[in-house]
């Protein structure tokens, strides 16, 4: 393709300087000969370089978008083996320690007994603990707003941090392709909050509109510099498999993180049925 290019842009030359009445000014040629051969190259560099890009960067899309989706297969897998099997048993063995406590005449067995099952009932508190975090059953239940209201009040009981979220738009379920997406975006978010920010109030706010599905996450902690943490050779996990979850469904991932104001991650995703695909902005400040 280059070649035919240049042989075109040389037999382009040869006929521009017998086309062109004489005396006509260098700079004109040099534009017309400029415009046309743009003209030519245009479509050669396209073909050559931009399709090849994009067809690149659609087969990585899908190939996320497929390795997300088994592991949350996985992940769906492994939840209900550990609810109904290992949580089950451990319910099982409890009845029956409480059984043994309340028929043996012997008390060294009922201590035994007793002690035996407070054990069971931690680790069956655990297992319930793991389900959640590896996928919330109540995520395919009743949707993404009961599954985060469960995991703020999660949060709630275990770090004190004040915990709300505020829900705008229809309050009707979403593809499950995009619920599991939003929940493991704020999923992340409240992570990051709980570990690094040093905040002590974090607010989710969820909006269903007909062109897009927004999620944000707020927190008043301390902040952190963006553009650097993001020009790094090594992301930190979380912010870079948020960017890769929202990829997968063409959505866009911008935050912002102020010292004096703490950090914002907003999420949009186009709604399945209209809207396109927003473009990613990430900034520093606000």
């Amino acid at each position: 393709m280059l070649a035919t290019a240049f042989c075109v842009e040389v037999l382009l030359m040869f006929l521009l300087s017998t086309l062109l009445p004489k005396g006509v000014p260098g700079v004109i040629v040099a534009v017309i000969d400029a415009t046309i051969l743009t003209g030519i190259l245009a479509p050669v560099v396209w073909r050559i370089f931009v399709v090849p890009i994009e067809s690149l960067n659609e087969s990585r899309r899908q190939l996320i978008q497929q390795m997300l989706t088994l592991q949350e297969d996985e992940r769906s897998r492994i939840s209900h083996d550990l609810h109904d099997g290992l949580g089950q048993n451990l319910t099982s063995i409890q009845m029956r320690l409480r059984v043994i406590e309340q028929t043996t005449t012997d008390e060294a067995i009922r201590e035994n007994a007793t002690t035996t099952r407070q054990l069971a009932a931690e680790t069956l508190a655990d297992v319930r603990r793991m389900v959640r975090d590896t996928r919330p059953p109540v995520l395919d239940e009743l949707g993404l707003a009961a599954a985060i209201e469960r995991r703020l009040a999660d949060i709630k009981g275990a770090s004190g941090i004040k915990a709300n979220l505020d829900w705008e738009g229809e309050a009707t379920r979403l593809p499950r392709r995009m619920e599991t997406v939003l929940y493991r975006v704020i999923q992340e978010a409240l992570a990051n909050v709980i570990v690094h920010s040093g905040a002590d109030r974090v607010t989710v706010e969820l909006a269903v509109l007909p062109a897009e599905v927004t999620a944000r996450v707020t927190d008043n902690g301390h902040g952190f510099d963006v553009a650097k943490t993001l020009a790094g050779d090594r992301q930190p996990f979380g912010l870079l498999g948020i960017r890769e979850r929202v990829a997968s469904v063409s959505g866009s991932v911008n935050i912002t993180s102020d010292a004096r104001r703490g950090t914002v991650i907003e999420v949009r995703i186009p709604n399945p049925k209209e809207g396109p695909a927003p473009k990613e902005a990430t900034q520093n400040g606000r």
